[in-house]
């Protein structure tokens, strides 16, 4: 029983060891790239949004208007970084990527960051040493309110019934009396 006690120590301290470090590949030391994720949520409602990070050690995380988000990359990795929009609402990403040339006759950053397809993240890629950002705006579509109208005919309608209205109620006051 002692040896097994100790056996399951020592496997959850091991496993432990193992998941800090990994955590730590993101969160405590520095990356050779960085990219920064600010929100805008216009108007500010003090909602949370969440954001999906696949493909590396980092944490998925929410955030709220004017919150930012550093995201650490390895170089040769490229990760997608995806937020659940909420019903409602709209996105529109903005990035600016890497300042770092990476290619050889022409411009190419090392830091490269392409929108997905369907509107919902990006996908960055790093090639080596650099930094990027990317602005999640949010708007809350405010759909106009249905006020009911009448058109031209629908009003001259309503007037003349009122008429006939009115003037039934007056000849009965005058039947009574």
């Amino acid at each position: 029983m002692k040896y097994i006690s100790m056996f399951v120590t020592v496997l959850v301290v091991g496993l432990g060891f193992i998941v800090l470090n990994a955590d730590q590949a993101s969160a405590g030391v520095p990356m050779p790239c960085n990219i920064v994720i600010e929100k805008v949520e216009e108007p500010d409602t003090g909602r949370l949004f969440d954001f999906e990070v696949e493909g590396n050690f980092a944490p998925n995380f929410s955030l709220g208007d004017g919150d930012s988000e550093n995201v650490g990359l390895d170089i040769d990795e490229t990760i997608e970084i995806i937020e659940d929009i909420p019903e409602g609402y709209t996105l529109e990403i903005e990035c600016v990527e890497g300042s770092t040339n990476c290619g050889s006759d022409f411009f190419e950053p090392c830091l490269a960051i392409q929108e997905l397809e369907d509107g919902t993240g990006v996908v960055v890629e790093c090639l080596d040493d650099d930094e990027g950002s990317c602005t999640f705006t949010n708007t809350l579509a405010i759909e106009p309110a249905q006020v009911p109208t009448l058109s031209e005919w629908g009003l001259i309608s309503m007037a003349g019934v009122l008429g006939i209205i009115g003037f039934m109620v007056i000849r009965r006051r005058k039947a009574t009396a």
